[in-house]
């Protein structure tokens, strides 16, 4: 077996450079690992019940600084003062500031010395059920291992940035404590009937957060029947959480460098993560916006992509199916037909719609050549046609391309290939609410 060594700073931690040696899963050599999936309870943290609307608030990644800011005025008792504690800083602090994590820890542990939090004094699993506008999706919420998120058997399908990676570590390091789980999916529809039968008692939450969101969470009485299923399942997806899943890999790692009793069964070697059954989610699509720059207009847009693609006159901004997508451009929407699938390909990737889209237009066309850090790009996830016709109309964007959503098939393709799919592909909805429950090891 051969290895690759990374280096890892941790700004804030001694000793400051940390050797990771991961396994090249390349390698012709056999890998030997546990033959099942593992789910654990776990003895979370979680609010009071007559707190919880109060505690709960949308995940770190979805609010900028004033957001948070905002939710923090209402209320002492958001979970938000955990998770973006920079916005009591000065907004100059960078996210590798100790400061930032040193203030998440004393946020935590002053919900835990107010009673607004609590410890479960025994493990358990919990049912989570989200509903919104008809629909509804049930997970598991569970621990599972780090190693399993090592070799593969928790898949993912995004690269993940290192820097951001350190940054949720050092707060996880810190904190001693994942403080948001990771959105996992499977294919299991027997899971769904398992979360069903543990759904019959009265929930110990049922709350509509002011997103429109009804949460509701179960206690599960029986685990051995989870415990079964899991041991005969092959893998697990990563829906949402890719930062998440590695930052607890590097924290598991760098405890493990310092304190030689951490093993497989070592809290700081699992992470918190709800595991729904893919036929339960909802991907929306995730869109394409071409922001004012220097030497553009509107028209100027208009004009190359008339030039350089098929643009048919279309009456919505709803594509309609997949490889077409639709642009907004000065008042109108035009649908453009995307390449079929090459003969012979062997990259599920390149078969996706958000890829031709950058391959044959955003790239040769408008000179695009790097979405990840082209300023005159931008993402809108979770939003209708219509937003994207406001943005276009009222001249705060030049042009937007209205994506068909990708399906949970394609990812699943993709991720089992060992590939990563084109940035900002998938938009899952709705997003987990933070604050409902915590895994501390430390």
């Amino acid at each position: 077996m051969s290895t690759v060594v990374i280096f890892v700073a941790f700004p804030s931690l001694h000793p400051p450079l940390v050797t990771l040696t991961l396994p090249d899963h390349g390698s012709a050599g056999p890998i030997h690992h546990p033959p099942v999936l593992r789910v654990h309870p776990y003895r979370a943290i979680r609010p009071i019940r007559g707190k919880v609307s109060e505690v709960a608030c949308p995940p770190y990644d979805t609010l900028d600084r004033s957001e948070a800011a905002a939710i923090a005025a209402q209320s002492g008792d958001s979970f938000v003062h955990v998770i973006r504690p920079d916005m009591h800083l000065p907004a100059d602090q960078s996210g590798d500031n100790p400061a930032i994590h040193a203030q998440a820890k004393h946020a935590l542990e002053a919900m835990l010395a107010r009673g607004v939090l609590l410890q479960e004094p025994e493990p358990v699993l919990f049912v989570y059920r989200q509903s919104v506008g008809g629909r509804r999706q049930t997970g598991l919420v569970c621990c599972v291992d780090v190693d399993a998120y090592r070799r593969g058997d928790i898949r993912k399908h995004e690269h993940t940035r290192p820097e951001k990676e350190l940054e949720r570590a050092e707060h996880i390091f810190v904190t001693g404590a994942h403080t948001e789980p990771v959105f996992l999916a499977v294919r299991s529809e027997e899971l769904r009937s398992l979360l069903a039968r543990s759904m019959n008692n009265r929930p110990l939450y049922h709350f509509v957060a002011k997103d429109g969101v009804t949460h509701s969470l179960w206690v599960v009485e029986e685990h051995l029947a989870y415990t079964e299923l899991f041991a005969n399942i092959p893998r697990l997806y990563i829906a949402d959480g890719h930062h998440r899943s590695a930052a607890a890999d590097v924290v598991a790692r760098r405890l493990a460098e310092t304190d030689l009793t951490q093993n497989g069964d070592s809290p700081a070697r699992r992470f918190p993560a709800v595991i729904f059954p893919a036929t339960d989610l909802f991907i929306a699509p995730y869109h394409r916006v071409i922001w004012p720059h220097e030497g553009a207009s509107a028209s100027s847009i208009l004009a190359r992509l008339m030039a350089g693609a098929a643009l048919a006159p279309w009456d919505g901004g709803d594509p309609g199916f997949r490889h077409a997508c639709c642009v907004r451009t000065k008042g109108a929407w035009h649908r453009i037909m995307l390449p079929p699938r090459p003969a012979g390909l062997r990259n599920p990737a390149e078969e996706m719609d958000v890829y031709k889209l950058q391959a044959k237009i955003l790239g040769p066309i408008l000179g695009i050549e790097d979405p990840r850090r082209d300023p005159r790009i931008g993402f809108v996830g979770g939003k209708g046609a219509e937003y994207l016709a406001q943005l276009v109309d009222s001249g705060r964007a030049l042009a937007a391309f209205c994506m068909h959503p990708c399906s949970f098939d394609e990812l699943a393709e993709v991720a089992d290939a060992g590939l990563v799919m084109p940035p900002k592909s998938t938009w899952f909805e709705p997003k987990l609410r933070s604050g409902l429950f915590l895994h501390r090891f430390a």
